[in-house]
């Protein structure tokens, strides 16, 4: 059984990394809560609520996106760039996300890291690890809920410049 092989391998890489115990000291929630082969967007669009419900009644620090789909799932809604099936691009950086007041750290699945490994390339695990670790390490730091896009006005008129760089001047503010 795949899925029994996942939960293994990430068990045991967990254990051995931070010295966890995912069944106690974790709470494992899929991205997807009902079963396919194929995981479709509007599965995704569907399953979101329910994962963000999930979260917020656990409040976790921090939450280890495992594969594209956690990604797309925690992120697809307010990512302009759009999720992909990949999550190359994301691993080996831990993301504040603000709605969930927590730190997300997207890591390839256990199947990945296998295939890899199979294919000669035995880096992809120790980079793996890293990233894990990577997250661990961000467990006790403040997470940014300020909505900055509410402290930015974006300018499209040339008077609307011209009368601020006019005030900038004047006022001579510290901080601009």
């Amino acid at each position: 059984d795949l899925k029994a092989q996942y939960y293994t391998r990430l068990k045991e890489t967990f254990k051995e990394v931070l010295a966890l115990n995912i069944e106690v000291d974790c709470v494992i929630s899929h991205a997807v809560k009902c079963y396919s082969k194929d995981v479709k967007v509007s599965q995704i669009e569907n399953c979101r609520k329910y994962v963000f419900e999930d979260i917020k009644k656990h409040k976790p620090k921090l939450i280890y996106a495992v594969g594209a789909t956690a990604m797309q799932v925690l992120f697809g809604d307010v990512w302009k760039g759009g999720i992909t099936d990949s999550i190359d691009k994301w691993t080996g950086y831990v993301i504040p996300h603000r709605d969930l007041r927590a730190w997300v750290c997207p890591i390839h699945t256990p199947q990945y890291v296998s295939m890899m490994e199979e294919q000669w390339q035995p880096q992809v695990k120790t980079l793996w690890k890293q990233n894990i670790i990577k997250g661990y390490e961000h467990l006790d730091k403040y997470v940014d809920t300020t909505k900055y896009e509410d402290l930015v006005k974006c300018l499209t008129k040339e008077e609307d410049v011209a009368w601020v760089l006019e005030r900038w001047l004047l006022d001579k503010p510290k901080y601009i």
